[in-house]
């Protein structure tokens, strides 16, 4: 298993498999939030329930990384054999997620001898692009947007921004520092659809991101209602056998 990094619910296998034997009883509540063989209570701040020091809504979680993907696992194989020599090989593509990845393997032998490895790499780009500000607005608004250009190298970089779509048209030399660039977009009324943009050095695209921008009625939608008198000729009062309404 490959995925992102945040807490391990999972025992350790070997404690798992041949951990003591109790001879008890035990009772649980079948409201609480059940892990491996623990009861841990939902209200914070009861024993054993999360804190706050530890505990976070998985929105925020999603929100908070630095990339485009909110996918949780890279990769996951369960069918996977070793060598004689207890090697194994596996290929997979990576998220498009900057993020540091815990890497756990798990291993059981035929004559019962378990075990867990857990190492952990990471995903990263020299430069790459993000954008700052929503994706939804009401038509006819012009806001005024960035988008973040990283430069994680130790030396400034001349590349070449491209951005299409949306009722956007730009194609401008920039010069990243380290660290990041904001990058203010043009001005203007946009347009539903999909924003390209491309961080262009030298003949070779370094980072493509799109952003899909949504646009809303201009004025705020609101519920109305009506009382339509009907006689007994089946027809409304405008003279057609189907309603009609006008707002």
């Amino acid at each position: 298993m490959v995925y992102v990094l945040q807490p391990e619910i999972a025992p350790n296998i070997v404690d798992f498999f041949y951990h003591p034997r109790r001879n008890n009883v035990r009772t649980s509540s079948s409201l609480s939030f059940i892990t491996y063989d623990l009861a841990r209570s939902p209200l914070k701040g009861a024993p054993g329930g999360p804190q706050r020091a530890n505990y976070n809504e998985r929105g925020v979680k999603v929100l908070g990384r630095p990339r485009r993907d909110d996918q949780d696992m890279a990769a996951w194989q369960g069918t996977l054999k070793t060598d004689a020599n207890g090697h194994a090989t596996m290929t997979f593509r990576m998220p498009d997620s900057l993020a540091r990845w815990r890497i756990t393997v798990r291993a059981a032998a035929p004559d019962g001898m378990v075990g867990q490895r857990t190492a952990y790499v990471c995903s990263d780009k020299a430069l790459y692009l993000k954008w700052s500000g929503p994706s939804h607005f009401r038509a006819n608004d012009q806001p005024a947007l960035d988008m973040i250009a990283f430069n994680q190298t130790d030396a400034d970089v001349d590349a070449q921004w491209i951005v299409n779509g949306g009722g956007l048209a730009l194609n401008q030399k920039v010069t990243l520092k380290r660290g990041a660039n904001y990058l203010r977009l043009l001005s203007g009324a946009l347009k539903a659809g999909v924003i390209d943009a491309t961080l262009r050095r030298g003949d070779k695209d370094v980072d493509h991101l799109q952003t899909t921008i949504a646009l809303d009625a201009a004025g705020w939608l609101d519920l109305y209602q009506n009382t339509v008198a009907l006689d007994g000729t089946g027809k409304s009062p405008c003279g057609y056998a189907q309603w009609c309404y006008s707002i």
